[in-house]
């Protein structure tokens, strides 16, 4: 290579070809010396020469050698370079813009095809050399627009090819920048780049190849919802490169817009809620990372993005503390302008529970409040809630409290800001109109009267305030405690300040209002300190803590609670001891022992607590107050209070000796007892560490104790009360023994020992333990008791004597008596056993009671011991005793299933359950003797009922339907059959019921009025009234219907249903008919009844169409068939016959039309089909006819739909269905007023039965096909008609109304029909396209109209028309009535589809079908054009014709073309001189066609432009003559400058700008044209068309417009690319001239206007052209800029920047391309 560029010429040419290095060229010169053969350099070596063409052609010769090369050019070598990395140094630092281009597009090539998805390490680099690549020519500025977004749309795909060659898990370090980078591009203005950016994240995030999102707003939803793009956006404290850094915050301003945008969306709210959490995360990290250099616009718009996510803040308050954290922790500047505005925002929509509006006081405050809160964001809560005072003076009393809490905070800065908001709140309290809240002023006056006090933090301040104020006013007292419960509860309510009751629909969950916690703890303890005569315990306990107590025993508070809210529940407490403090002076004169102690407090703060000692009883509250008493029983039995609550009564309260001295031994009997009972009851919880101190330490009494244990108390102690009970006993015997009650102590301790081995229900060793604590209490107390008292206590008395021996009898616990706790001992048992006669002889009447109970305590025992194994033997030896001699006891059948299933618990395993049932199934199986009674059916019943009542009363869904299958699951099929139609029974006459219709009586065991009465009460042979509860009857019914569909659906019974016979058949029939009767009388009531039933019905309805539909499903086709046939024939009522129609048509859904017996449903057509009369005495009703025609439409579709031979067969049975539909559809339309139509008045069954038989037509068109010919004049014509009509009417109503959606429906099935038409046989719909293409039918407006989404499905089905009708029908058809009806139209909306029609039609057909229709489509089009003129949518009109005619010109020769050019010549008419404003609109759609064919056609419309040449030019000079006028100018000395007169000159109009600059834009087109094949066309014939051309575009520098629809930058300069301008024309005018001679005049034009004295915009018009000109022409146009210099040099110091500003552009860009300096010259 070195010996090439050294040696001479001759030489190197000849070394150059013996190497091979040549080849022949006849058009290009060597670059050494411009003869010869041309040198080829190595194309590493030429990549990197001075020459672009060299660096161009090197690089082709690479690709080729990488073609040769095959996949080794990609391995890597650490000492040479490889292809794709040599590409990619020419994209890093290539100078030339098509090099760059050109290398960027092979690596493209390459990554997708030639890189191996493995190669990461390659892939990696390149990638990130792709970035920087990306980067640079961001920044390029010395490139055109249109190669600058080439080369970024290749660069831009290269990066995304590269992200999908890297393993992202690994290398995600480089694929968030990546992505950040594509991401930054997706609002590019170049609309190239940004589908680039667009395609390239899709392809990234593995979306479908090729989507294409184009709408700009659809773009920013894509940049503010996909997650990898966002990825890098939300990741604060990660080091990224530099260059990620500024693509990242100059994305910023436009991802705002983004999420502006996606959340000013109509969304779903699960879609709405997700944008306003993904945009607050952005907000806040916005707020962290760039919060202090953010700029006023980027303030504006992040502001904007979080108000829009304001109401997704406001609607989750929980996390409003977290959300606002980041918020009010920013810097002033931006807190002022952004952040603020936001938390007043969220503050105001913030509802509470019942959806009232509440007090941003309270919210701010309740935040101010929290521990959490840090103390500058405490100081500008509370700042802004002192601003938000006076605008909500009517709820400043909230604020009081939080205030009066703040001013113990720890931080001073923090006081004197509550300290301000104090000064606030007493201004606003003193002049309220409200007498108790100007009481409340006092408080906020002693505090500001004290400020030092206040901002030092004196702890006495606030009761001494709170003293004060209550000291001047009874009110105070009660408005404070008010205030302190709407501070707890977070609740600005408007209830009576008499309310006692914590309110449940603040806007905050009661557990959530942390800092109200706080707060009203604080202000309590000021109470406290205050002093009981100013704030007593009562009025305290009574509006504030009795009422917090209670809301904590009704609502769960014990997880999670906060300890704020547990040192509130700790105070209100400590109410409970009934202890008053009192004042000092007070507490001095009865000299108690005070002992005040101070500690850290929950909130932060410092918390008092006291200790008081000895005092007199005077200190205690007397009487006890009974609502303190009740809150002591609730408190210990209640499960959800919070330990520390029951920790603080236990052991500061009942465990008190004083509290027991002097409360607990003066309450009441009742009272003492049921303190006692709780206490008793907590200990045999979780509790016994709580409450065993406190009942050991309590003095009871032997009469407290006895009631107790006695029997008619209201609740039975478990065995761990007993225990507990007998070790109080015995613990306390010495003091119980000298009570006068103690023989009755000991008598009801002996019972209860009886009772526990009578009532006990398991055996084990806790029942003996149980019986051992009793008995050794007894023995302790009676070893206590005196002997000289033994006779008094009167143990053996009969009754209990035996009792004791039944409870002993009983104790056996096995066969009849099992009920019984059985003993452990043996002897014990044997005991048992030597008195069992005796017991039976004392009561032989029970003995068939006796067996109920026996069976109950054998349901018990087996479930206790959860085997159910030997359950089956047991019933069957009882049951069928029990039903033997039942009637001689006046019992039933009826009293042992209740019996049996009340002792099945609801509770029980649902295994265990079964095995139950499936065991007294069996039982009554075998004994079943009564004639005519289904006792199985009657026991399921009973189940079904039963365990609807225990769902009903623990709020869960029933299980019982399922159960009751499996129950089944043993018994015979004809058993279950029996069943079914048992539960079939009760069910129509629970409907009935339901119905308010009149039941039949039967004579059942098991009557309906029985469920209803279980269902309602439980299982209980009580006899109750069933007429309560309508809404468990609901259920009921629903659970039968259910336990119907299970066990239809079982397996058994679908195998029943395959096999059925001709034996079994009429019991199936009757089971189907009963079902098709229940289901009629449910859409009787449905559509009759417009109550709070409506769901029910239509649910049952749903419910028998599953079971039917599974009955239908397994049952053999001829029989199915048969049914319904006999149904359809034989039932008197229509609605009944009309389902078993729709049963048919449900079942030929699942038809296989490979099935022999789907031909089954093909003969059923005919029969369908004489159905659809109705005249005569057989005439059928609307539902039945719409039955009919459903079922034919879907056995037509299912069977015959796949055009196999064996449905070809029925084509003449379906001809035959669809003349009679035809008919039909004729018939609705004859009965339609069509002139006075409204869809409104029509019934909807009218409309109903017109749509299905327009939707079975279309389906039966669509399987005829040519046999469908004859039908077609009575379905198409009427049908377009009745389409036009609708279309008219809806396109009336302002608003979307019922008839609208009716109406709706009917433009669909309508549409649907002309759908199969045109698909089936467009061939022969010449006659009926005139009416189809008519302005009101498919081109109508309500068919491109979006409202709703039954509105997008029309627009879809008539879009989908429209484009049949251009695919399908020939164009030799189409054209002429598509002409005539165009050309007919007036309307906006229709003529652009009409064109679309003509446009696709164009398109799908061959050049010699569409050769011979010039003439018609060019009436359309010139029809198009005329009506345009003067329209509103001039352009879009304009536009679409042009579509049409340039689809047409590409299917024309040049011959062709030519012709049909001349005619739209002549159409547009000769140009008027004088006239230039008439006939403007025929010109402007002329040149904008021409235009429009010059840049798609290139050169070959250049000689259709040379016939117009010189109605252009004459244009342009007109335009001069017109426009180029100088008016009347004096100067400073007097004289007056040269001026033009012309009397002649016209004013141009609108049109007549359009159409000078769609000229404009024509000719440019056609000149860049003629520069790219090198300039012949305009230099033809001596450059006179150049000539012609530069004179007028010279002058038109110098034009004045004076119009408000164009300004002269519009005209000269351009705005746009698809008008074209003065300058654009002469710089495509001097690329195509390409001489220097030509170039000259050109550029003293330019010139001319650079120094225009006057007018600015003309100078700046005229450096922009010669900017573009250097652009453009580049290094050869160099010899004209010593003409340039002195003019630019005049530009620089021209007063217009911006002139002078491109002035310098002109002057870099020409010292670029010199490669020198031209400032010596400038000088």
């Amino acid at each position: 290579t070195q010996g090439l560029l050294r040696s001479k010429r001759q030489a190197r040419s000849q070394i150059a070809s013996f190497l091979g290095l040549t080849t022949d060229s006849e058009d290009k010169a060597d670059a050494n010396n411009g003869n010869g053969p041309k040198l080829l350099l190595p194309p590493r070596v030429a990549l990197e020469h001075t020459d672009v063409e060299i660096r161009l052609e090197a690089i082709d010769r690479l690709v080729a050698e990488q073609q040769d090369d095959g996949d080794d050019a990609m391995d890597v070598d650490e000492e040479e370079e490889t292809i794709p990395q040599i590409l990619m140094r020419r994209v890093l630092s290539d100078e030339d813009i098509q090099v760059a281009t050109k290398a960027s597009k092979i690596l493209c090539d390459i990554m997708d095809k030639k890189l191996k998805p493995k190669n990461t390490t390659m892939s990696s680099a390149l990638a990130k050399d792709g970035l920087f690549a990306l980067y640079r020519w961001t920044e390029w500025s010395r490139a055109d627009p249109k190669s600058k977004a080439t080369i970024l749309s290749q660069l831009l795909h290269f990066v995304a090819l590269s992200a999908t060659k890297i393993n992202h898990k690994d290398h995600l370090e480089l694929v968030v920048p990546l992505v950040e980078a594509i991401g930054a591009f997706l609002l590019h203005s170049d609309a190239d780049v940004a589908q680039a950016a667009t395609k390239g994240i899709f392809q990234m995030s593995g979306a479908k190849k090729g989507s294409k999102v184009t709408d700009k707003g659809a773009r920013h939803a894509l940049l503010a919802q996909d997650s990898q793009v966002l990825h890098g956006f939300s990741r604060p404290n990660q080091d990224i490169a530099k260059m990620g850094q500024v693509l990242r915050r100059r994305l910023l301003p436009s991802l705002l817009k983004a999420y502006a945008e996606a959340l000013s969306a109509r969304s779903k709210k699960s879609e709405i809620d997700e944008k306003s959490k993904s945009s607050m995360s952005y907000c806040l990290w916005v707020l962290t990372e760039h919060g202090s250099n953010l700029s006023s616009e980027e303030r504006g718009l992040l502001l904007d993005v979080l108000n829009g996510t304001a109401a997704f803040v406001a609607s989750n308050p929980q996390q409003l503390s977290s959300t606002f954290e980041s918020v009010l922790e920013v810097d002033e500047t931006i807190f002022a302008e952004v952040a603020s505005p936001f938390v007043l925002n969220v503050c105001k929509m913030i509802k509470d529970k019942n959806g009232a509006n509440v007090a941003s006081l309270s919210v701010l405050l309740e935040l101010a409040l929290r521990p959490t809160t840090s103390n500058k964001s405490i100081e500008r809560l509370v700042a802004l809630a002192k601003q938000t005072v006076p605008s909500e003076s009517a709820s400043c009393y909230l604020a009081l409290i939080p205030a009066l809490a703040l001013m113990v905070n720890s931080e001073t800065d923090v006081r004197k800001e509550a300290l301000g908001l104090i000064s606030v709140l007493e201004k606003e309290l003193a002049e309220s109109k409200e007498q108790e809240w100007s009481d409340l002023a006092l408080i906020c006056k002693h505090i500001t009267e004290n400020d030092s006090s206040a901002i030092m933090g004196s702890p006495s301040l606030l009761s001494q305030s709170l003293r004060l104020a209550a000291s001047n006013s009874s009110r105070v007292q009660h408005v404070l405690l008010h205030a302190i419960i709407c501070c707890m509860s977070c609740c600005s309510s408007n209830e009576s300040s008499d309310s006692k009751s914590i309110p449940t629909h603040g806007w905050l969950d009661f557990k959530d209002a942390i800092g109200g916690h706080f707060a009203s703890t604080t202000v309590l303890v000021g109470m406290q300190e205050a002093g009981e005569d100013v704030f007593p315990l009562l009025g305290r306990w009574s509006i504030v803590g009795q009422p917090l107590l209670q809301f904590v025993l009704q609502h769960d508070v014990s997880s999670n609670t906060s300890p704020t809210l547990l040192a509130l529940l700790e105070h209100v407490t400590l109410m409970l001891k009934g202890q008053k403090v009192m004042k000092t002076s007070e507490r001095n004169n009865l000299n108690p022992t005070v002992i005040i102690m101070s500690g850290p407090g929950g909130s932060g703060g410092r918390k008092r607590s006291y200790s008081f000692g000895k005092s007199t009883a005077s200190d205690f509250l007397s009487p006890f107050p009974k609502g303190m008493v009740d809150m002591i029983v609730s408190i210990l039995s209640t499960d959800n209070v919070p330990r520390q609550v029951r920790n603080a009564l236990s052991e500061h309260i009942l465990s008190s000796t004083s509290w027991g001295s002097n409360i607990f031994s003066k309450l009441e009997k009742k009272e003492s007892e049921r303190i006692i009972s709780t206490l008793l009851h907590a200990m045999t919880q979780d509790l016994a560490d709580v409450a065993e101190a406190a009942f050991f330490a309590l003095p009871i009494a032997c009469k407290e104790i006895g009631h107790l244990l006695d029997k008619k108390s209201t609740s039975d102690p478990s065995l761990a009360s007993l225990t507990y009970i007998a070790d109080y006993i015995g613990t306390n015997a010495q003091r119980l023994s000298t009570d006068s009650n103690v023989g009755d102590l000991l008598s009801t301790t002996f019972d209860k020992f009886l009772d526990l081995t009578i009532k006990a229900s398991e055996v084990d060793e806790g029942t003996e333990f149980a019986r051992t604590s009793i008995l050794d209490a007894l023995k302790a107390i009676l070893d206590a008791v005196p002997p000289e008292r033994g006779e008094k206590l009167a143990l053996a008395k009969k009754k209990k004597f035996q009792a004791w021996i039944n409870a002993l009898v009983g104790s056996i616990g096995s066969g009849k008596n099992s009920e019984y706790l059985p003993l452990q001992s043996i002897r014990n048992k044997k005991s048992v056993l030597a008195v069992l006669g005796s017991l039976c002889s004392f009561y032989p009447s029970r003995v068939t009671h006796e067996l109920i109970s026996a069976i109950v305590t054998m349901v018990s025992d087996i479930t206790s011991h959860k085997d159910a194994t030997v359950l089956p033997e047991l019933l069957g030896s009882v049951v069928p005793l029990f039903l033997k001699y039942s009637s001689r006891a006046n019992l039933s059948a009826s009293d042992v299933i209740l019996e049996f299933i009340g002792a099945c618990s609801s509770d029980l395993e649902y295994s265990m359950r079964i095995q139950l049932y499936q065991g007294f199934i069996d039982a009554i199986d075998k004994a079943e003797q009564l004639e005519g009674a289904d006792l199985i059916g009657g026991f399921i019943s009973c189940c079904l009922a039963s365990d609807t009542f225990y769902s009903n009363k623990k709020g869960g869904r029933s299980q019982s339907p399922h159960l009751a299958s499996q129950s089944l699951s043993k018994a015979a099929v004809s058993k279950r059959v029996r069943t079914l139609l048992t539960l079939i029974s009760y069910s129509r006459d629970l409907v009935l019921k339901i119905a308010g219709e009149e039941v039949e009586n039967r004579s059942e065991i098991i009557t309906t009025d029985m469920l209803c009465a279980v269902a309602c009460h439980g299982p209980t042979r009580e006899k109750k009234s069933s007429s309560q509860g309508e809404e468990i009857l609901l259920v009921l019914c629903s659970t039968f219907l259910r336990a119907i569909s299970e066990v239809v659906a079982s397996p058994v019974f679908a195998k029943y249903l395959r096999n059925c016979a001709a034996d079994s058949s009429e019991t199936v029939v009757r089971l189907w008919q009963d079902l098709l009767m229940i289901q009629s009388i449910c859409n009787s009531n449905l559509a009759t009844q417009d109550n709070a039933n409506s769901d029910f019905w239509a649910s049952i309805s749903e419910m028998i169409n599953e079971t039917l539909e599974c009955i239908h499903l397994h049952l053999p086709s001829p029989i199915f068939l048969a049914f319904a046939t006999s149904l359809v024939k034989e039932s008197d009522s229509e609605d009944l016959r009309a389902r078993a129609l729709q049963l048919v048509a449900e079942r030929s859904l699942m038809l296989d039309s490979t099935d022999p017996e789907s031909y089954l449903f093909l003969d059923m057509i005919p029969y369908f089909t004489s159905l659809l009369d109705s005249e005569g005495p057989d005439a059928s009703g609307p539902a039945l006819q719409q039955s009919a025609l459903l079922a034919i439409e879907h056995i037509t579709r299912k069977v015959c739909g796949n055009n196999d031979g064996q449905g070809l067969k029925y084509l003449g049975t379906v001809s035959d269905a669809l003349a009679k539909t035809s008919r039909v559809i004729e018939r609705l339309f004859q009965e339609i007023d069509l002139k006075k139509m409204k869809t409104s008045t029509l019934e909807n069954g009218f409309v109903q039965l017109l749509c299905t038989a327009t939707l079975c037509a279309a389906t039966a068109v669509r399987v005829c096909g040519a046999r469908s010919i004859p039908s077609l004049p009575h379905l198409l014509k009427p049908t377009c008609q009745l389409v036009g009509k609708v279309n008219m009417q809806i396109s009336a109503l302002s608003e979307l109304h019922n008839d609208e959606s009716q109406s709706m429906i009917l433009q669909l099935s309508c549409l649907r029909l002309l759908s199969a038409a045109v698909e089936t046989v467009p061939q022969f719909l010449t006659p009926y396209l005139a009416d189809m293409l008519k302005a009101e039918v498919l081109p109508s407006t309500t068919c491109r109209d979006t409202h709703d989404d039954q509105s997008l499905a029309v627009i879809a089905a008539a879009t989908k028309l429209c484009d049949m009708i251009a695919l399908k029908v020939p164009a030799r058809q189409l054209l002429a009535p598509l002409t005539h009806t165009l050309t007919q139209t007036r309307t906006v909306i229709a003529i652009p589809v009409l064109l679309d029609i003509m446009t696709n039609s164009i398109k799908n057909s061959k050049p010699a079908e569409i050769g011979g229709k010039i003439d018609s489509i060019l009436k359309a089009g010139t029809f198009v054009f005329d009506f345009s003129q003067d329209n509103v949518h001039q352009d879009h009109l304009v536009k679409t014709a042009t579509t049409m005619f340039k689809a047409f010109v590409l299917k024309l020769s040049e011959v062709q073309l030519r012709s049909l050019y001349t005619k739209l010549r002549a159409w547009r008419g000769d140009f008027d001189k004088a006239e230039p404003n008439t006939s403007a609109s025929r010109r402007f759609c002329f040149w904008h066609l021409s235009a429009s064919l010059a840049m798609d056609l290139k050169s070959i419309f250049l000689p259709c432009l040379a016939t117009v040449f010189s109605d252009g030019v004459d244009e342009l000079d007109t335009a001069v003559k017109s426009l180029c006028q100088k008016s009347k100018v004096k100067t400073a000395g007097g004289t007056k400058k040269q001026r033009v007169e012309v009397d002649d000159t016209v004013e141009y109009q609108a049109a007549a700008f359009r159409s000078l600059k769609s000229l404009l834009k024509c000719l440019e087109a056609s000149l860049r044209s003629d520069a790219h094949d090198g300039g012949s066309w305009i230099r033809e014939g001596e450059s006179e068309r150049y000539d012609n051309l530069l004179e007028p575009l010279g002058k038109l520098f110098n034009c004045r417009v004076d119009s408000k629809t164009v300004s002269y930058q519009d005209l000269v300069q351009g705005n746009d690319d698809e008008s074209g301008s003065v300058v654009e024309c002469i710089v495509a005018l001097a690329s195509a001239a390409g001489e220097e001679q030509k170039w000259k005049p050109l550029n003293h034009a330019v010139l001319q206007a650079c120094c225009h004295e006057s007018r600015s915009e003309v100078r700046k018009a005229g450096v922009r052209c010669l900017l573009s000109l250097i652009k453009s022409i580049g290094e050869e146009y160099m010899v004209l800029i010593p003409e340039c210099l002195p003019v630019l040099s005049e530009l620089l110091e021209d007063t217009d920047e911006q002139i002078a500003g491109l002035a310098q552009e002109c002057i870099a860009m020409s010292e670029e391309l010199l490669g020198e300096s031209l400032e010596d010259n400038l000088r």
